[in-house]
């Protein structure tokens, strides 16, 4: 073993890391089991009440933040760590979800999954989309 491997294979920091990334795999794969549920149940109200769960739609946004950070530190795409070493993400407050315009228009004329509709025409949105 060359000197530079056995300084790297004997770095405290690295182990360290490395515990910390096998923590964040066991929770992502929690995390992944709670998003499951919140799409079924979010399929559930949109069944029963014709419309999805704000509540749930948010904390599904902000789960779905926190797996991507989980992604990131996994990765080594990003030193820092996920909650519970940083903020939730998205904070307390709740935040517009891309495609939330609030009351502005009806579900009914907005583009969804599922639309038989319009494919494509119309007038552009804010993006300048079709």
């Amino acid at each position: 073993m060359s000197p530079e491997v056995r300084k790297n294979v004997s770095r405290g920091a690295t182990w360290i890391r490395g515990l910390y990334m096998l923590l964040f795999a066991l929770i992502f794969n929690l995390a992944e089991l709670v998003l499951a549920a919140v799409a079924l149940f979010q399929f559930a109200a949109h069944l029963l009440a014709g419309k999805p769960n704000t509540r749930l739609r948010d904390f599904g946004a902000k789960l779905g933040a926190y797996l991507q950070e989980i992604a990131a530190f996994l990765t080594y795409a990003s030193e820092d760590r996920p909650f519970p070493f940083a903020p939730w993400p998205g904070g307390g407050e709740s935040q517009p979800v891309s495609g939330d315009h609030g009351d502005e228009a009806p579900e009914e004329s907005r583009g969804k999954v599922g639309d038989e509709g319009d494919a494509g025409g119309g007038e552009p949105n804010e993006a300048g989309v079709r």
